[in-house]
């Protein structure tokens, strides 16, 4: 399913590093394979410090994303 999600999913470190990417984040970053970023801090990878320091922020918490039926929902 995370594979053909034609959104970006991306699993993090703690310390805001990628773990894993789906191909159509690899796609939106222009990566050709998962190699080349995998274990670079997301805020290098996305060049939007903001963004990777909400999405590391929210993953800490607890309050990240799952799909729910085809749309994300907060986990609880």
């Amino acid at each position: 399913i995370i594979e053909s999600e034609p959104e970006c999913v991306k699993l993090l470190a703690a310390d805001g590093t990628l773990l894993q990417m789906n191909p159509a984040g690899l796609a939106m970053i222009e990566a050709d394979s998962l190699e080349q970023v995998v274990g670079a801090p997301l805020a290098v990878i996305v060049g939007h410090a903001t963004h990777a320091v909400a999405a590391i922020a929210r993953a800490a918490s607890g309050r990240d994303q799952m799909p729910t039926a085809g749309r994300l929902r907060p986990r609880k």
